[in-house]
């Protein structure tokens, strides 16, 4: 199956994380995702959606480059960000961006629900 990003007819497959510092995605659970928001762009229920897709400045030689943005139906923009798990310094950065940017930015997990996965959205707030 072919998966595209957004409109734009670039394909998305997960690259190797040893070899290719280029790669599109940085672990399965991204590539995951990204099926999911191709899924949502089919059903007609977001308008588009971008890979990393800029590297925003947080403070002095501090950034965050977040995994997805989505344009939502009435036009608006968020980002979403994926996380397996939550390292200290990665909690911050999502705090430190709702506290600068006038985005919203959302969590996202897998978590196990009646012997499956489930992608939990969780919103974060200044």
């Amino acid at each position: 199956m072919s998966l595209f990003h957004g409109t734009h007819n670039i394909p998305v497959k997960a690259r190797s994380m040893a070899r290719d510092k280029d790669r599109l995605f940085d672990n399965k659970l991204e590539e995951a995702y990204a099926k999911h928001l191709e899924a949502d762009l089919q059903a007609g229920k977001i308008l588009k959606w971008w890979v990393k897709p800029a590297k925003m400045t947080l403070a002095n030689n501090c950034t965050l480059t977040p995994d997805f943005m989505i344009q939502d139906l009435d036009g608006s923009i968020c980002f979403h960000e994926t996380k397996g798990f939550m390292r200290e310094d990665a909690l911050l950065k999502l705090k430190f961006f709702v506290q600068i940017y006038p985005f919203d930015m959302y969590l996202i997990t897998k978590e196990k629900v009646h012997g499956g996965y489930a992608w939990k959205k969780v919103l974060y707030l200044p």
